[in-house]
C-alpha cells in the first residue's frame, strides 16, 4: 500500500505532483514502523513526515526505557557497594574522614582567598598528616614593576 499518491495534489506547488523533477520527491528505504515490512518507495518528503515522526517517537521511547533501566541497575549496584563498604572497618574510617578531607580542602582554599597564611600552613600540615614542612614565604615589597 503506497503512502503517497504520485498522481495526487502537491501541497507545496498546489497542483499535480511533478515527481522526479521535484527536490522533495525522494526514495525511502527501511522498515515500516507500524507493520515491520520492508519499505522501498518513492514519494514526497512532506507525505513521509507523519510516518517518520511515528518512527522517531518509537525510537525515543526505546532510548528512554534503556536509560531508565541503566539508571536502575546503577542504583542497585551503588546500594550493594555502599552496604559492602559500610561493613568494612577500614571503609568506615575512610567514609568518616572523607567529609573532613573535603572540609580541609575548603579551608585551604579559603585561606588562599583571604591570604591567611596561618590557616594555610595549618591545613597543609593536616592534609599531609604532618609530614610536609611548610616553607615560610618571603615578603616582597610592592613597587611599580613588581605587583607580587
Amino acid at each position: 500500500m503506497p503512502i503517497f499518491d504520485p498522481d495526487g495534489y502537491c501541497p507545496l506547488l498546489k497542483k499535480k505532483c511533478i515527481k522526479h523533477r521535484c527536490l522533495w520527491y525522494n526514495m525511502l528505504q527501511g522498515k515500516h514502523p507500524q507493520t515491520g515490512l520492508d519499505v522501498q518507495e518513492w514519494g514526497c518528503s512532506i507525505a513521509w513526515l507523519p510516518l517518520l515522526l511515528v518512527e522517531n517517537s518509537k525510537n525515543t521511547v526505546g532510548v528512554q526505557a534503556a536509560t531508565e533501566n541503566f539508571r536502575n541497575e546503577m542504583v542497585k549496584s551503588n546500594n550493594i557497594m555502599t552496604t559492602v563498604l559500610a561493613q568494612s572497618s577500614d571503609a568506615k574510617k575512610a567514609m568518616a574522614t572523607a567529609s573532613s578531607i573535603f572540609e580541609l580542602i575548603g579551608n585551604h582554599q579559603k585561606a588562599l582567598d583571604t591570604n591567611n597564611e596561618k590557616l594555610e600552613d595549618k591545613t597543609i600540615l593536616q592534609l599531609s598528616n604532618n609530614k610536609v614542612k611548610v616553607n615560610k614565604r618571603k615578603k616582597v615589597k610592592k613597587n611599580g614593576n613588581n605587583n607580587k
